[in-house]
């Protein structure tokens, strides 16, 4: 019995990898994208709003932890993913905000 973790990779096609990398990073990017949006509704109390944004990040997040979970090396394009996406989402809220 082999249990995964750090020292060893699932055995799947590079392709299938390299996308699975690719899937994970676009997956925690869109999260943190939405999350402001989430945010700004919950503040607005505008709760149909928050309660649809909430359930999209829910959905994004499971693809990203299903990712991890069997390969933890999937953490890496998990972190650049969210800090990708943060910065993206508050350097365009800075851009687009009216004073």
């Amino acid at each position: 019995m082999h249990v995964s973790g750090w020292g060893s990779i699932p055995q799947r096609s590079t392709n299938r990898i390299s996308m699975d990398y690719v899937v994970t990073f676009v997956a925690m990017f869109f999260v943190d994208i939405i999350f402001a949006y989430y945010l700004k509704a919950v503040g607005n109390d505008k709760a149909v709003k928050a309660g649809l944004w909430a359930s999209v990040i829910v959905l994004l997040n499971v693809v990203a932890v299903i990712s991890y979970t069997e390969n933890h090396y999937m953490i890496i394009p998990a972190v650049l993913g969210a800090f990708a996406g943060t910065f993206v989402g508050v350097r365009h809220n800075k851009l687009t905000r009216v004073d």
